[in-house]
């Protein structure tokens, strides 16, 4: 500071700036001593005391005896007038993002288009990224209002499949928003809010693609997914510890890649079959087993099938009132396509049923 601008420290460069610069040594103390007292931040607080004593300026309290003003006043005056001298060092606290982010801007006239209020949302986003960058954290969720002459104001709600703070991603997602919003009024003003972030320290870029990479693209994809069609319409399936096979999976709402697992598990916690302990099990599942003859004591579907794997036995739903006591098979027809049946154990239902298809 001092070698770039001839000032000591940030208070003597405060003081300096409504006078201009000064070239050597002598002017910048004739300038400071002809600064008024108000341009001291530090000396505001005594300056009603001060002007009672006729110091209106710098030079006018130096000429005054420190023994009376450390007495008068107390020792933070005297540091105060010591820094802005540059007599004593000013210790510089390092800049603090605040906590949460909120701006605002005001547009000139009615944005009656979304390109428009994209153009003027960008700022916005800049201002957001920069915030970021200095919180090191990324970005999960964020609101963009925008304000009509008349309220209500329309919210848009966007959220991240990932944490981020790509700048050509943030953009991408709020112009996919805004390109299918149809604007009831024109926009007179536009607030940007961070509703969620999550820290992220800075890393070192690779040579080559890692799974991250892929991970990335995957969340830009539901991203635009979910902003044309609807969160609520992207779904995803994921396994359940359930033995009986209409059981065995969920359908859910994706909210975060971090609970889509490795093997596509969804994240939860499956047990692995032992080697050898269960059937091969088909992708395609009736939405109900279809009932199937039988004759000769074998399974009928368009002709007579032939069992090449099974038994695997499932007696499971005891808890929740859907008990099932079955034997599955894997079964054959004559033209080689290979089925998933089995066949209830006692009762009245007893006989054989299709449950599903191999590809």
């Amino acid at each position: 500071l001092q070698a770039a601008t001839g000032c000591p420290n940030p208070d003597a460069l405060l003081a300096l700036a409504p006078l201009g610069h000064a070239d050597d040594e002598a002017a910048r103390q004739r300038a400071l001593a002809a600064v008024p007292l108000h341009h001291l931040t530090e000396a505001r607080p005594w300056l009603s005391g001060l002007h009672t004593m006729g110091a209106q300026t710098l030079g006018e309290l130096l000429d005054l005896p420190r023994a009376g003003l450390a007495q008068r006043f107390g020792r933070p005056l005297l540091e105060a007038l010591d820094r802005a001298l540059g007599h004593r060092p000013q210790p510089i606290a390092p800049f603090q993002a605040p906590e949460q982010f909120e701006r605002r801007l005001e547009l000139p006239i009615g944005f009656e288009t979304t390109p428009l209020v994209l153009q003027a949302a960008n700022g916005l986003l800049d201002a957001l990224i920069a915030w970021l960058q200095a919180r090191q954290a990324a970005l999960r969720r964020f609101e963009l209002w925008l304000d009509h002459h008349e309220p209500p104001s329309t919210q848009l709600g966007l959220q991240t499949r990932a944490p981020t703070r790509d700048p050509a991603r943030l953009r991408e997602l709020l112009a996919s928003r805004l390109d299918i919003l149809q604007l009831r009024a024109p926009v007179h003003g536009l607030r940007l809010r961070c509703t969620e972030t999550q820290a992220m320290q800075a890393s070192a870029g690779d040579l080559f693609a890692r799974d991250e990479d892929s991970r990335e693209g995957l969340a830009r994809l539901l991203e635009r997914l979910q902003v044309r069609l609807g969160a609520e319409r992207i779904q995803r399936l994921t396994l359940a510890a359930d033995h009986r096979p209409e059981a065995a999976y969920r359908i859910q709402v994706i909210d975060s890649l971090d609970r889509i697992g490795p093997a596509g598990t969804g994240g939860a916690a499956v047990e692995p079959a032992e080697a050898g302990a269960r059937l091969p099990r088909p992708l395609w599942l009736l939405r109900e087993p279809r009932p199937l003859g039988e004759r000769n004591n074998r399974p009928w579907l368009q002709g007579a099938l032939q069992i090449v794997a099974g038994p695997e036995r499932i007696e499971s739903g005891w808890w929740d009132d859907r008990l099932v006591q079955r034997d599955y098979f894997v079964a054959e027809d004559d033209t080689h396509r290979l089925f998933w049946i089995y066949r209830e154990r006692g009762g009245a239902g007893g006989g054989w049923y299709l449950q599903g298809c191999f590809g």
